[in-house]
């Protein structure tokens, strides 16, 4: 009887022991498993605050972005006015210009005069108008021969 009561003694000593081991290797996994969990938990916090970070930074790119956009736009829009303004101007300046191609200046006579003479023989009816016109033109005596784009 002894006998077998040591071996029951045994065998409850070893399934004690096996069982002490399994709960120590047990408590050691869930602990390596919690702190597992907590580093990623961490890690995952610090990305969520970079995603969070790198959102809001697209965010306020975005709406810079558009108000450039929008003054890029303005900004074309005047660019184009303003070209449109200077081809204006630059029309008005050259419609009191008058060029003949063929008369000599010479500095010894009136070319303004020469000018009016030349036109009144060519518009008669407007003969009494044309000094007054001529005194607001620019006259441009070329000696050169007439460009072919103009003779006709």
């Amino acid at each position: 009887m002894k006998s077998q009561r040591s071996l029951d003694l045994d065998s409850e000593g070893i399934v004690q022991k096996i069982s002490a081991i399994f709960n120590t290797r047990m408590d050691s996994l869930e602990k390596s498993v919690e702190r597992m969990i907590s580093n990623n938990t961490l890690k995952i916090e610090g990305l969520k605050k970079t995603v969070d970070f790198a959102c809001a930074e697209i965010r306020e790119v975005k709406g810079k972005l558009t108000h450039i956009d929008d003054r890029v736009k303005v900004a074309e829009k005047k660019a184009s006015q303003m070209e449109q303004r200077i081809t204006e101007l630059e029309n008005y300046s050259r419609r009191w210009n008058l060029r003949l191609y063929g008369v000599a200046e010479n500095k010894e006579q009136n070319f303004r005069q020469e000018v009016i003479h030349i036109c009144q023989t060519i518009l008669p009816e407007h003969k009494a108008k044309l000094p007054m016109l001529l005194t607001q033109c620019t006259v441009w005596a070329n000696q050169r021969k007439m460009p072919p784009s103009l003779e006709g």
